[in-house]
């Protein structure tokens, strides 16, 4: 009989051990970079690709994808592809006419600034909703008000596009 206490108590330690082990490995994928926190905070280590090891219980990481990202807008996001899909955008053209659009935003994110990105505006969702979804949907609205909707409809499309990346661009970097 004093050999089951004997085999609880050692399944229980091998147990803790075990946890404690798999807590102190961080395996980074390829295409992704993860900010190490202490207690919540940046403590301005970020892994690149392959294994490190971390504090368990005490330091944690928060993952970044250094791929390229794709948020997109459409009239049904549940069929999307896309990471990070969402609805199309309503707006009126310079003459008064309703126009929907549509766009696909690529991006991805420099592994360097990770932490920075961490610290300033939070997890990879919450920069692509904070961001790139903020400042696009209100760039979508209000750049396309200055053409008619002849000229949204035409080469004069080209334009739109180009100056909303072109104003997206400095944003983003």
């Amino acid at each position: 009989m004093k050999l089951v206490p004997k085999v609880v108590v050692g399944v229980i330690i091998f147990v803790i051990v075990l946890v404690v082990l798999i807590n102190t490995f961080v395996v980074v994928q390829a295409g992704k970079v993860r900010v190490l926190t202490q207690f919540g905070r940046t403590v301005g280590v970020t892994f690149n690709p392959g294994i490190h090891m971390k504090i368990p219980f005490i330091q944690n990481t928060v993952n970044y994808s250094t791929r390229q990202v794709t948020y997109e807008t459409s009239d049904f996001p549940e069929t999307s592809n896309s990471m990070y899909p969402d609805l199309s955008v309503d707006t009126t053209s310079s003459d008064g006419q309703q126009i929907q659009l549509k766009y696909t935003i690529r991006f991805a994110i420099d592994g360097k600034q990770a932490e920075w990105i961490l610290n300033n505006i939070g997890t990879m969702d919450q920069l692509v909703e904070k961001v790139v979804k903020a400042e696009a949907r209100s760039l979508s609205r209000n750049i396309p008000k200055k053409y008619t909707a002849a000229q949204l409809y035409s080469e004069q499309v080209f334009d739109v596009q180009d100056e909303i990346g072109a104003t997206l661009q400095p944003i983003f970097e």
